[in-house]
């Protein structure tokens, strides 16, 4: 009788040490598991994170253009203003320096590739720097307002220049911004709200967040 008491005892014994071995082995594989896991979800922010930067980078260049573009109707502004105030006949040759300002336009679109695939992908949530998060949709969000602004900013000064294709051929060629015949040419850009602080203060955000990354 004590020979069985003491057999089963054994195997209860044996049995637990075979469990707590499985339980063991089990907690160590998923252990393993997580940080591998969680590392290759790290790699996978970082890779994502570094392609933000190159578009930012490269989005920050085609702000720069669209700053000069607006920077240039800045000046155009102020010309034609001074110019109503304090008419000078001299100063009508100088208009000839603006005259690709008032008859061209710049187009203006911005890269979102990586950013789409860092919000579609979930890599958004890994993220665990909230301020760094929030900069970037700020910065994106704010992008994407300029480029409807600009948009509509073109579509405005297209219907305006359509004025000078209803004008004679021949006065075309030899008129400028400051003839009675481009009136609404000229009081467009003299009445221009450029969005140059605009794009300043998203140029500024983007410079900021590319400091981050060195």
């Amino acid at each position: 009788m004590g020979k069985t008491k003491g057999f089963k005892r054994l195997r209860v014994g044996s049995y637990i040490r075979e469990l707590s071995t499985v339980v063991i082995g089990v907690a160590i594989t998923l252990f393993v598991s997580g940080l591998i896991s969680a590392s290759k979800e790290k790699k996978d922010l970082e890779l994502q994170l570094d392609a933000l930067y190159t578009e930012s980078e490269d989005n920050l260049k085609r702000l720069n253009n669209i700053i000069e573009f607006y920077e240039s109707h800045n000046k155009l502004k102020k010309f034609l203003v001074d110019y109503y105030y304090n008419p000078q006949p001299n100063i009508v040759d100088s208009i000839q320096n603006y005259r690709t300002v008032y008859t061209h336009t710049t187009a203006f679109s911005y890269k979102k590739g990586a950013y789409n695939m860092f919000v579609n992908s979930g890599a958004m949530k890994s993220l665990t720097d909230r301020n760094l998060l929030l900069r970037i949709t700020e910065i994106y969000a704010m992008l994407e307002e300029l480029d409807q602004q600009h948009e509509k900013f073109l579509d405005s000064k297209t219907e305006v220049f359509n004025d000078i294709y209803r004008m004679e051929t021949k006065d075309i060629f030899v008129s400028d911004i400051l003839s009675p015949k481009m009136q609404s040419v000229y009081n467009f850009h003299a009445l221009y709200e450029g969005l140059d602080i605009q794009e300043k203060q998203i140029k500024k955000q983007i410079e900021e967040l590319l400091l981050i990354r060195k």
